[in-house]
C-alpha cells in the first residue's frame, strides 16, 4: 500500500462525497420527504472515511449532520430541532459516523504499520544481499592474495628440486621462498586483524615503507611462472 494521499485531498473527497449524496438527496426528497433524512449521508462518511481516514471521515459527518438538518428535517431551512425522534437520529448519526471514521482510521494504521515493516524487510534484506556480495569480493580478493606467495614458493621448490639453478640462483631462490612465507604469514596476520576491528582490539604499527623492496619482491614473485613460460 502507498501513503496516504495529502490532507488537502482527503478534504476535497470528504466535501465532493457528501456534495453527490446531498444532490441524490436533494432529487429524492419528493419521493422520500422525510424519511431516513440523514441516512444517505452515511455512504459519504463511510466512503470518505475509507479514503482517508479519521478526520476526513469527522469532516463528513459533520457536514451530513448539518446538510441533512438544515434541508430535510422539519423545520426546514433551520438547524433547530424541535422533534425529538429526529433529535435522537442526529445524535445517532453522528455516532455512528464518528465510529466509522474512528475503525477506519484503525484500519489505515494498521496498513501503514504492515507497509513500513514491509519496507524493513526488504531494506534488511538489500543490505543482507549487500553483506553477502561484499563478503564474496572479500573472499575472492583474500584468496588471489593467498595464492600469490604460494605460487612463488611452489615455484621456487620445484625449480630448486629439478636442479636447475645454479648457487647463486639457488640463494636467491631460497630469499624468495622465505620472503614470500613471511608475505603470506602477514597476509594470515592481516585477516586476524580485520576481525579485530569489530571489537575494537586492532593494533597499528606505522612504520616507513622502502618501496624499492615491494617492487622487487613482486618481481621476484612473478619469476618462476615467467621463466616456466620462457
Amino acid at each position: 500500500m502507498s501513503k496516504l494521499p495529502s490532507k488537502s485531498l482527503r478534504y476535497f473527497v470528504a466535501i465532493a462525497a457528501t456534495a453527490v449524496v446531498f444532490t441524490a438527496r436533494y432529487l429524492l426528497n419528493s419521493a422520500l420527504g422525510d424519511v431516513a433524512p440523514l441516512l444517505m449521508f452515511t455512504l459519504s462518511v463511510m466512503a470518505t472515511a475509507w479514503y482517508g481516514g479519521l478526520e476526513p471521515g469527522l469532516l463528513a459527518t459533520a457536514l451530513g449532520a448539518l446538510l441533512g438538518d438544515y434541508f430535510f428535517i422539519q423545520p426546514f431551512y433551520s438547524f433547530r430541532i424541535y422533534s425529538g425522534a429526529e433529535r435522537i437520529e442526529v445524535v445517532l448519526f453522528l455516532g455512528i459516523g464518528i465510529s466509522i471514521s474512528i475503525l477506519s482510521q484503525a484500519r489505515l494504521s494498521l496498513l501503514a504499520k504492515r507497509q513500513q515493516l514491509l519496507d524493513s524487510e526488504q531494506d534488511a534484506r538489500r543490505a543482507s544481499e549487500d553483506a553477502n556480495r561484499l563478503k564474496d569480493e572479500f573472499l575472492s580478493t583474500v584468496s588471489h592474495e593467498l595464492r600469490t606467495p604460494l605460487t612463488a614458493i611452489n615455484g621456487w621448490a620445484l625449480m630448486l628440486r629439478a636442479g636447475r639453478l645454479n648457487a647463486a640462483q639457488s640463494a636467491r631462490a631460497l630469499d624468495t621462498i622465505v620472503r614470500s612465507a613471511k608475505s603470506q604469514n602477514q597476509l594470515i596476520n592481516d585477516l586476524l586483524d580485520v576481525s579485530r576491528i569489530p571489537t575494537g582490539r586492532m593494533r597499528l604499527d606505522v612504520a616507513p615503507l622502502k618501496l624499492g623492496s615491494v617492487i622487487e619482491a613482486a618481481v621476484e614473485t612473478v619469476r618462476p611462472a615467467a621463466e616456466a613460460k620462457g
